[in-house]
Parts: C-alpha cells; sequence; structure tokens
C-alpha cells in the first residue's frame, strides 16, 4: 500500500480542471483527510508532535508551486495560518526563559559553569528563532496584496 502521501500526489495528478480539487490541493495538508478518512492525525508519533509543537513549517504551503490560481490560494493559505505563529513565539519564549532559568540556577546554586553552557546555549537561540518568526508573522499579517 502507498503511503498517504503519495497517494495525494496521484489524486493532484490526476486532474487539474475539477475546481473542487485544485482548491483541497491548494490547501496541502486538507487531502489527506479530504480524499483519505483513514489518515488521522492522531498517528503521529510523539517525535512528530514534539516536532510540530516547536516547529511551525508544516501549516504553510509553497506559493511557488502550481500555477497562478494555485500560488494565490497557497498564498491565502498561508496569511490564514499566520494566526498560530504568536502561539509559536509564547512557546519559544517559555521555552527560552525556562532554560535561562535552570542555567542560572547551574551557574549560581551549583557552581556549575560548564554546565550552565549547555542550557544557556539553547537559550540564547530562542532569541533569534523568535526574531525569525515575528518577521514572518508581520509580513503575512501586514500584507495587503491581492489574493
Amino acid at each position: 500500500m502507498l503511503p498517504a502521501s503519495t497517494l495525494a500526489q496521484k489524486v493532484v495528478k490526476s486532474d487539474y480542471t475539477n475546481a473542487t480539487l485544485t482548491t483541497t490541493i491548494c490547501y496541502g495538508k486538507a487531502v489527506l483527510s479530504a480524499a483519505f478518512p483513514d489518515f488521522r492525525m492522531d498517528t503521529l508519533s510523539f517525535r512528530a508532535l514534539l516536532y510540530r509543537y516547536f516547529f511551525y513549517g508544516w501549516l504553510f504551503d509553497d506559493v511557488n508551486v502550481g500555477n497562478l490560481w494555485q500560488r494565490c490560494a497557497a498564498g491565502r493559505h498561508n496569511r490564514e495560518q499566520a494566526r498560530w505563529l504568536p502561539t509559536y513565539m509564547r512557546r519559544w519564549f517559555v521555552l527560552g526563559a525556562s532554560l535561562f532559568a535552570v542555567a542560572f540556577v547551574c551557574e549560581k546554586l551549583l557552581g556549575a559553569p560548564v554546565l550552565s553552557a549547555v542550557f544557556y546555549v539553547p537559550s540564547a537561540l530562542s532569541v533569534p528563532f523568535n526574531a525569525v518568526t515575528a518577521l514572518a508573522w508581520g509580513s503575512l499579517v501586514l500584507d495587503r496584496s491581492p489574493g
């Protein structure tokens, strides 16, 4: 049996003239739940769920694929999904602040500067992640181009 993504690609390739199918294709992930009812989100492994909890790339569609109509639909989809970006920023802020607090405890109370570096580095990496996410969110929310 083929994986659901391969089956979805075969459905996509079979008929581009059907407007309903094309709309479903442009929204990407919806094709799996609509065309394949046995595909369920709750069957994802813990590792995949953890990845989706912290990284938001899976929410968005590629606006450089397809014809003009499909690219516009993907852009609309991405602007709608931008509402979740502040949630991801909040998660990364809490993660970074928690790691910073653990590093502070390791450094000051335990006197272990090397161990504290293990926690300081990821806490510092949460800052550029939030900066990039804020820039992406701002560009998607404030974009007023037609489509």
